[in-house]
Protein backbone atom coordinates (compact mmCIF):
# COMPACT_ATOMS: atom_id res chain seq x y z
CA UNK A 1 0.00 0.00 0.00
CA UNK A 2 1.57 3.22 -0.83
CA UNK A 3 0.41 6.21 1.66
CA UNK A 4 1.35 9.84 1.30
CA UNK A 5 1.19 11.96 4.63
CA UNK A 6 0.32 15.68 4.29
CA UNK A 7 1.27 17.54 7.36
CA UNK A 8 2.53 21.46 7.63
CA UNK A 9 5.23 19.95 9.74
CA UNK A 10 7.14 17.15 10.52
CA UNK A 11 10.56 16.12 12.62
CA UNK A 12 13.15 17.41 12.75
CA UNK A 13 11.24 20.67 12.82
CA UNK A 14 8.75 19.70 15.59
CA UNK A 15 6.48 22.55 17.28
CA UNK A 16 3.88 19.97 19.23
CA UNK A 17 2.24 16.56 19.40
CA UNK A 18 0.96 16.63 15.82
CA UNK A 19 3.91 16.44 14.04
CA UNK A 20 5.21 13.58 16.35
CA UNK A 21 2.33 11.26 15.88
CA UNK A 22 2.69 11.98 11.83
CA UNK A 23 6.22 10.36 12.67
CA UNK A 24 5.05 7.72 14.79
CA UNK A 25 2.31 6.53 12.18
CA UNK A 26 4.90 6.87 9.22
CA UNK A 27 7.22 4.40 11.46
CA UNK A 28 4.72 2.06 12.29
CA UNK A 29 3.24 1.78 8.68
CA UNK A 30 6.86 1.09 7.18
CA UNK A 31 6.48 -1.45 9.93
CA UNK A 32 4.20 -2.85 8.16
CA UNK A 33 5.72 -3.09 4.65
CA UNK A 34 3.75 0.69 3.28
CA UNK A 35 5.29 2.87 1.43
CA UNK A 36 4.81 5.80 2.87
CA UNK A 37 6.00 9.66 2.15
CA UNK A 38 5.47 12.58 4.02
CA UNK A 39 5.24 15.66 2.54
CA UNK A 40 5.39 18.80 4.65
CA UNK A 41 5.50 22.61 4.13
CA UNK A 42 9.06 23.92 3.50
CA UNK A 43 10.48 26.69 5.47
CA UNK A 44 12.16 28.29 3.38
CA UNK A 45 13.02 26.04 -0.08
CA UNK A 46 12.11 22.51 -1.23
CA UNK A 47 14.13 19.85 0.48
CA UNK A 48 14.04 15.87 0.68
CA UNK A 49 14.80 13.87 3.65
CA UNK A 50 15.48 9.94 3.52
CA UNK A 51 15.93 7.99 6.77
CA UNK A 52 17.35 4.86 7.25
CA UNK A 53 13.96 2.96 7.91
CA UNK A 54 13.03 3.89 4.30
CA UNK A 55 10.75 6.78 4.95
CA UNK A 56 11.09 9.46 2.44
CA UNK A 57 9.77 13.02 3.91
CA UNK A 58 9.36 15.94 1.01
CA UNK A 59 9.96 19.54 2.35
CA UNK A 60 7.25 21.33 -0.42
CA UNK A 61 7.91 25.15 -1.23
CA UNK A 62 4.40 24.84 -1.21
CA UNK A 63 3.54 28.66 0.42
CA UNK A 64 4.88 32.43 -1.46
CA UNK A 65 5.51 33.19 2.24
CA UNK A 66 7.51 30.09 3.37
CA UNK A 67 6.36 28.17 6.78
CA UNK A 68 5.58 30.72 8.82
CA UNK A 69 5.54 29.00 11.98
CA UNK A 70 9.27 28.48 12.14
CA UNK A 71 9.64 31.89 11.61
CA UNK A 72 11.49 32.81 14.92
CA UNK A 73 10.06 36.51 14.75
CA UNK A 74 6.56 36.53 13.32
CA UNK A 75 5.54 40.09 12.02
CA UNK A 76 2.08 40.51 12.75
CA UNK A 77 0.78 42.05 9.11
CA UNK A 78 3.60 38.85 7.51
CA UNK A 79 1.35 36.56 9.75
CA UNK A 80 -1.98 37.99 8.90
CA UNK A 81 -0.87 37.41 4.91
CA UNK A 82 0.32 33.79 5.84
CA UNK A 83 -2.66 33.28 7.07
CA UNK A 84 -4.35 34.68 4.29
CA UNK A 85 -2.23 32.98 1.53
CA UNK A 86 -3.29 29.66 3.12
CA UNK A 87 -6.92 29.72 2.57
CA UNK A 88 -6.40 30.03 -1.29
CA UNK A 89 -3.02 28.37 -1.61
CA UNK A 90 -2.50 27.24 -5.13
CA UNK A 91 0.50 27.01 -5.54
CA UNK A 92 0.25 24.08 -2.77
CA UNK A 93 -2.23 22.62 -4.91
CA UNK A 94 0.18 22.43 -7.68
CA UNK A 95 3.12 21.53 -6.04
CA UNK A 96 1.27 18.90 -3.93
CA UNK A 97 -0.42 17.54 -6.94
CA UNK A 98 2.64 17.40 -8.36
CA UNK A 99 4.01 15.09 -5.81
CA UNK A 100 0.58 13.10 -6.13
CA UNK A 101 1.40 12.49 -9.85
CA UNK A 102 4.91 11.15 -9.22
CA UNK A 103 4.04 9.02 -6.20
CA UNK A 104 0.84 7.52 -7.28
CA UNK A 105 -0.65 6.63 -3.82
CA UNK A 106 -3.22 4.48 -3.21
CA UNK A 107 -4.04 6.44 -0.59
CA UNK A 108 -3.32 10.46 1.07
CA UNK A 109 -3.87 10.83 4.63
CA UNK A 110 -3.94 15.00 5.83
CA UNK A 111 -3.61 16.15 8.90
CA UNK A 112 -2.71 19.67 10.30
CA UNK A 113 -2.94 21.61 7.05
CA UNK A 114 -2.19 25.31 8.21
CA UNK A 115 -0.15 26.88 5.46
CA UNK A 116 -1.24 24.20 2.73
CA UNK A 117 -4.71 25.25 3.53
CA UNK A 118 -7.48 23.08 2.09
CA UNK A 119 -6.12 23.20 -1.29
CA UNK A 120 -3.99 20.26 -0.09
CA UNK A 121 -7.28 18.42 -0.13
CA UNK A 122 -8.27 19.52 -2.97
CA UNK A 123 -5.70 18.15 -5.28
CA UNK A 124 -6.62 14.87 -4.28
CA UNK A 125 -9.91 15.10 -4.79
CA UNK A 126 -8.96 16.41 -8.39
CA UNK A 127 -7.18 12.90 -9.29
CA UNK A 128 -10.11 10.60 -7.67
CA UNK A 129 -7.66 9.70 -4.83
CA UNK A 130 -8.91 8.34 -1.72
CA UNK A 131 -8.70 11.13 0.94
CA UNK A 132 -8.75 10.44 4.78
CA UNK A 133 -8.37 13.58 7.80
CA UNK A 134 -7.11 13.33 10.98
CA UNK A 135 -8.83 15.92 12.86
CA UNK A 136 -5.77 16.91 15.41
CA UNK A 137 -7.20 20.17 16.14
CA UNK A 138 -9.95 22.80 16.08
CA UNK A 139 -7.59 24.31 12.86
CA UNK A 140 -10.70 23.73 10.63
CA UNK A 141 -13.48 25.71 12.57
CA UNK A 142 -12.09 28.23 14.23
CA UNK A 143 -9.49 31.34 13.00
CA UNK A 144 -7.47 31.19 16.08
CA UNK A 145 -7.25 27.36 15.96
CA UNK A 146 -8.31 26.84 19.79
CA UNK A 147 -12.12 27.68 20.11
CA UNK A 148 -10.96 29.33 23.01
CA UNK A 149 -11.81 33.26 23.30
CA UNK A 150 -12.38 35.73 26.52
CA UNK A 151 -10.90 33.16 28.46
CA UNK A 152 -13.93 31.09 28.34
CA UNK A 153 -13.91 28.17 25.67
CA UNK A 154 -16.47 28.57 22.60
CA UNK A 155 -20.13 26.88 22.74
CA UNK A 156 -19.97 26.55 19.44
CA UNK A 157 -18.74 28.06 15.98
CA UNK A 158 -18.77 32.02 16.22
CA UNK A 159 -20.04 34.05 13.37
CA UNK A 160 -16.30 35.22 12.38
CA UNK A 161 -14.94 31.75 11.99
CA UNK A 162 -18.15 30.80 10.41
CA UNK A 163 -17.22 32.48 7.44
CA UNK A 164 -13.73 33.13 7.74
CA UNK A 165 -13.37 29.20 7.12
CA UNK A 166 -15.85 28.59 4.76
CA UNK A 167 -13.03 27.37 2.39
CA UNK A 168 -12.03 24.61 4.82
CA UNK A 169 -15.26 23.62 5.16
CA UNK A 170 -16.14 23.38 1.57
CA UNK A 171 -12.45 21.42 1.82
CA UNK A 172 -13.56 18.66 4.47
CA UNK A 173 -16.36 17.33 2.13
CA UNK A 174 -13.99 15.78 -0.39
CA UNK A 175 -12.73 13.22 2.37
CA UNK A 176 -13.67 9.92 2.12
CA UNK A 177 -13.03 9.32 5.88
CA UNK A 178 -12.56 11.31 9.02
CA UNK A 179 -10.51 10.19 12.28
CA UNK A 180 -11.31 12.33 15.46
CA UNK A 181 -8.56 11.77 18.24
CA UNK A 182 -11.41 12.38 20.89
CA UNK A 183 -15.49 12.08 20.09
CA UNK A 184 -15.62 15.78 21.28
CA UNK A 185 -13.28 16.85 18.24
CA UNK A 186 -14.81 15.18 15.60
CA UNK A 187 -18.51 16.19 17.08
CA UNK A 188 -17.42 19.82 17.06
CA UNK A 189 -16.71 19.39 13.26
CA UNK A 190 -19.68 17.43 12.09
CA UNK A 191 -21.84 19.93 14.12
CA UNK A 192 -20.57 22.53 11.81
CA UNK A 193 -21.33 21.30 8.82
CA UNK A 194 -17.72 19.68 8.10
CA UNK A 195 -17.29 16.21 6.64
CA UNK A 196 -21.20 15.66 5.63
CA UNK A 197 -19.90 13.31 2.52
CA UNK A 198 -17.66 11.19 4.34
CA UNK A 199 -18.41 7.77 5.00
CA UNK A 200 -16.83 6.48 7.78
CA UNK A 201 -16.72 8.60 11.06
CA UNK A 202 -13.93 7.29 13.33
CA UNK A 203 -12.14 7.75 16.51
CA UNK A 204 -8.53 6.72 17.35
CA UNK A 205 -7.42 8.22 20.90
CA UNK A 206 -3.58 8.11 19.78
CA UNK A 207 -0.95 6.22 21.51
CA UNK A 208 2.87 7.35 19.96
CA UNK A 209 4.98 6.46 22.15
CA UNK A 210 7.82 3.81 22.25
CA UNK A 211 8.63 0.90 23.70
CA UNK A 212 7.52 -0.60 26.77
CA UNK A 213 5.46 1.44 29.39
CA UNK A 214 7.89 2.70 31.95
CA UNK A 215 6.24 2.04 35.80
CA UNK A 216 8.53 3.71 38.29
CA UNK A 217 7.76 3.71 41.34
CA UNK A 218 5.95 6.71 43.06
CA UNK A 219 7.98 9.13 45.57
CA UNK A 220 4.93 8.16 47.85
CA UNK A 221 5.80 4.81 47.47
CA UNK A 222 9.51 4.93 49.28
CA UNK A 223 10.07 3.19 52.32
CA UNK A 224 7.85 4.05 55.70
CA UNK A 225 8.69 6.82 57.35
CA UNK A 226 7.63 7.88 60.64
CA UNK A 227 6.04 11.32 58.98
CA UNK A 228 4.89 10.13 55.21
CA UNK A 229 6.60 13.22 52.51
CA UNK A 230 3.86 15.16 50.83
CA UNK A 231 2.40 14.19 47.75
CA UNK A 232 3.95 15.62 45.08
CA UNK A 233 1.93 16.71 42.10
CA UNK A 234 3.11 17.51 38.70
CA UNK A 235 2.09 19.79 35.79
CA UNK A 236 4.27 19.73 32.15
CA UNK A 237 3.55 21.42 28.72
CA UNK A 238 3.04 24.72 27.94
CA UNK A 239 2.64 27.55 29.99
CA UNK A 240 -0.54 29.28 28.36
CA UNK A 241 -3.78 31.39 29.94
CA UNK A 242 -5.83 28.19 28.38
CA UNK A 243 -4.00 25.81 30.46
CA UNK A 244 -5.41 26.78 33.81
CA UNK A 245 -2.17 27.00 35.34
CA UNK A 246 -3.37 30.15 37.76
CA UNK A 247 -6.57 27.56 38.72
CA UNK A 248 -4.32 25.16 39.59
CA UNK A 249 -1.68 27.08 41.80
CA UNK A 250 -5.03 28.63 43.27
CA UNK A 251 -6.62 25.03 44.42
CA UNK A 252 -2.66 24.51 45.92
CA UNK A 253 -3.58 27.08 48.40
CA UNK A 254 -6.60 25.39 49.54
CA UNK A 255 -4.21 22.87 50.61
CA UNK A 256 -3.49 21.57 53.87
CA UNK A 257 -0.44 22.28 55.06
CA UNK A 258 2.25 20.00 54.10
CA UNK A 259 0.22 17.60 52.24
CA UNK A 260 1.31 18.23 48.72
CA UNK A 261 3.72 20.22 46.71
CA UNK A 262 3.91 20.99 42.98
CA UNK A 263 6.38 20.78 39.97
CA UNK A 264 5.94 23.00 37.45
CA UNK A 265 7.43 21.89 33.98
CA UNK A 266 7.42 24.15 30.82
CA UNK A 267 7.82 27.72 29.32
CA UNK A 268 6.41 30.19 28.35
CA UNK A 269 5.60 34.41 27.62
CA UNK A 270 8.06 35.80 30.45
CA UNK A 271 5.18 37.88 31.77
CA UNK A 272 2.73 35.32 32.30
CA UNK A 273 5.73 33.37 34.02
CA UNK A 274 6.58 36.13 36.46
CA UNK A 275 2.64 36.50 37.07
CA UNK A 276 2.26 32.62 37.89
CA UNK A 277 5.38 32.82 39.61
CA UNK A 278 3.80 35.69 41.98
CA UNK A 279 0.58 33.63 42.61
CA UNK A 280 2.78 30.73 43.97
CA UNK A 281 4.61 32.74 46.01
CA UNK A 282 5.07 31.16 49.79
CA UNK A 283 3.20 27.85 48.31
CA UNK A 284 5.42 24.56 47.71
CA UNK A 285 5.51 25.19 44.14
CA UNK A 286 8.83 24.47 42.38
CA UNK A 287 9.09 26.14 38.59
CA UNK A 288 11.58 23.86 37.07
CA UNK A 289 11.68 25.65 33.13
CA UNK A 290 12.04 22.85 30.39
CA UNK A 291 12.17 19.46 31.39
CA UNK A 292 12.39 16.28 29.66
CA UNK A 293 9.58 13.54 30.21
CA UNK A 294 12.15 11.07 31.70
CA UNK A 295 13.34 13.47 34.25
CA UNK A 296 10.20 14.63 35.16
CA UNK A 297 7.48 11.45 35.49
CA UNK A 298 10.00 9.77 38.06
CA UNK A 299 9.98 12.89 40.53
CA UNK A 300 6.16 12.87 40.37
CA UNK A 301 2.80 10.97 41.96
CA UNK A 302 0.36 12.10 39.78
CA UNK A 303 0.10 14.40 37.08
CA UNK A 304 -2.81 17.30 37.07
CA UNK A 305 -3.89 18.36 33.95
CA UNK A 306 -6.21 21.80 34.49
CA UNK A 307 -7.31 22.75 31.06
CA UNK A 308 -10.19 25.32 30.80
CA UNK A 309 -10.23 24.84 26.84
CA UNK A 310 -11.83 21.99 25.52
CA UNK A 311 -8.07 19.76 24.56
CA UNK A 312 -8.62 18.11 21.41
CA UNK A 313 -7.53 14.85 23.29
CA UNK A 314 -4.96 15.58 26.07
CA UNK A 315 -1.90 13.76 24.88
CA UNK A 316 -0.27 15.05 28.07
CA UNK A 317 -2.69 12.58 29.63
CA UNK A 318 -1.79 9.51 27.56
CA UNK A 319 1.91 10.23 28.47
CA UNK A 320 1.37 10.09 32.25
CA UNK A 321 -0.47 7.15 32.12
CA UNK A 322 2.67 5.37 29.97
CA UNK A 323 4.67 6.28 32.97
CA UNK A 324 2.06 4.68 35.08
CA UNK A 325 0.96 7.93 37.16
CA UNK A 326 -2.24 8.68 37.68
CA UNK A 327 -3.99 12.00 35.67
CA UNK A 328 -6.29 14.58 37.55
CA UNK A 329 -7.34 16.15 34.98
CA UNK A 330 -10.31 19.04 33.90
CA UNK A 331 -13.67 17.77 32.62
CA UNK A 332 -13.10 19.11 29.12
CA UNK A 333 -12.85 18.34 26.31
CA UNK A 334 -10.82 14.42 24.96
CA UNK A 335 -9.68 14.38 28.30
CA UNK A 336 -12.67 13.53 30.06
CA UNK A 337 -12.64 10.60 27.42
CA UNK A 338 -9.54 9.23 28.52
CA UNK A 339 -9.30 9.38 32.19
CA UNK A 340 -11.19 7.28 33.52
CA UNK A 341 -12.70 8.79 37.02
CA UNK A 342 -11.62 6.58 39.96
CA UNK A 343 -9.86 4.04 37.96
CA UNK A 344 -6.72 5.69 36.40
CA UNK A 345 -7.52 9.28 37.87
CA UNK A 346 -9.95 11.95 39.29
CA UNK A 347 -11.73 14.28 36.90
CA UNK A 348 -13.18 17.71 38.04
CA UNK A 349 -14.77 21.39 37.03
CA UNK A 350 -11.59 23.79 36.53
CA UNK A 351 -14.57 26.46 37.38
CA UNK A 352 -14.99 24.98 40.64
CA UNK A 353 -12.63 25.71 42.86
CA UNK A 354 -13.84 23.74 45.85
CA UNK A 355 -13.86 20.65 43.88
CA UNK A 356 -10.76 20.97 42.09
CA UNK A 357 -9.13 21.34 45.46
CA UNK A 358 -11.24 18.36 46.81
CA UNK A 359 -9.89 16.09 44.22
CA UNK A 360 -6.12 17.06 44.98
CA UNK A 361 -6.91 16.97 48.45
CA UNK A 362 -8.29 13.30 47.94
CA UNK A 363 -5.71 12.22 46.46
CA UNK A 364 -2.94 13.85 48.48
CA UNK A 365 -5.06 12.35 51.92
CA UNK A 366 -6.47 9.05 50.63
CA UNK A 367 -3.29 6.34 50.51
CA UNK A 368 -5.70 3.40 49.30
CA UNK A 369 -7.43 5.81 46.86
CA UNK A 370 -3.71 6.50 45.13
CA UNK A 371 -2.93 3.04 44.94
CA UNK A 372 -6.27 1.80 43.28
CA UNK A 373 -5.63 4.72 40.47
CA UNK A 374 -1.87 3.89 40.25
CA UNK A 375 -3.45 0.23 39.35
CA UNK A 376 -5.47 2.03 36.95
CA UNK A 377 -2.70 3.69 34.95
CA UNK A 378 -0.61 0.73 35.04
CA UNK A 379 -2.89 -0.70 33.03
CA UNK A 380 -4.36 1.96 30.57
CA UNK A 381 -1.20 1.99 28.10
CA UNK A 382 -0.88 -0.60 25.40
CA UNK A 383 2.93 -1.95 24.86
CA UNK A 384 2.47 -1.58 21.18
CA UNK A 385 1.21 2.23 21.13
CA UNK A 386 3.04 2.84 17.74
CA UNK A 387 2.24 -0.72 15.71
CA UNK A 388 -1.62 -0.40 17.36
CA UNK A 389 -1.55 3.17 15.41
CA UNK A 390 -0.57 1.99 12.45
CA UNK A 391 -3.30 -1.16 12.29
CA UNK A 392 -5.70 0.77 12.97
CA UNK A 393 -5.09 3.51 10.42
CA UNK A 394 -4.02 0.79 7.76
CA UNK A 395 -7.60 -0.65 8.00
CA UNK A 396 -9.10 2.50 7.50
CA UNK A 397 -7.39 2.94 4.58
CA UNK A 398 -8.04 -0.32 2.80
CA UNK A 399 -12.00 0.61 3.32
CA UNK A 400 -11.42 3.85 2.15
CA UNK A 401 -9.20 2.48 -1.17
CA UNK A 402 -12.16 -0.07 -1.87
CA UNK A 403 -14.97 2.39 -1.58
CA UNK A 404 -13.41 4.81 -3.75
CA UNK A 405 -15.78 4.53 -6.73
CA UNK A 406 -18.50 5.16 -4.04
CA UNK A 407 -17.39 8.55 -3.19
CA UNK A 408 -19.92 10.99 -4.49
CA UNK A 409 -18.34 12.50 -7.81
CA UNK A 410 -19.65 16.20 -6.90
CA UNK A 411 -17.68 15.89 -3.68
CA UNK A 412 -15.18 18.71 -4.62
CA UNK A 413 -17.54 20.96 -6.59
CA UNK A 414 -17.76 23.60 -3.72
CA UNK A 415 -13.59 24.08 -3.44
CA UNK A 416 -13.10 23.77 -6.68
CA UNK A 417 -16.12 26.36 -8.12
CA UNK A 418 -14.34 28.90 -6.19
CA UNK A 419 -9.84 28.23 -6.32
CA UNK A 420 -10.43 26.84 -10.15
CA UNK A 421 -9.46 23.06 -11.38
Amino acid sequence: MRVLLISNLFPPEVLGGAEIMVEALAEGLLELDCEVTVAALAADGAWRLERPSGLSAEFVSGHPLGNDLLTTRRVRWRRAAWYLLGEVNLLARRRLGELMDKLQPDVVHTSNLTGFGPQAMAAAAARGLPLVHTIQDYGLVCLRGTMFRGGRPCSGQCGDCRVGTTLRRAGSQTAHSVVGLSQHVLEQHLENGYFQNSEEQAIVRTWHLEGVPQHLPLPSEGAPRQRPDPVTFGYIGRLHPTKGIDRLIEAMRRLDADSARLVIGGTGNADLEADLKQQAAGLPVEFLGWVDAKSFYPMIDALVVPSIWHEPLGMVAREAHWWGRPVLAARRGGLAEIVRHGTDGLLFDPDDPAEFACALGDFARNADLRRVLVQGARTAAPADGRGGLAERYREIYRRAIESRTLRPATAQEPLSEVTGP
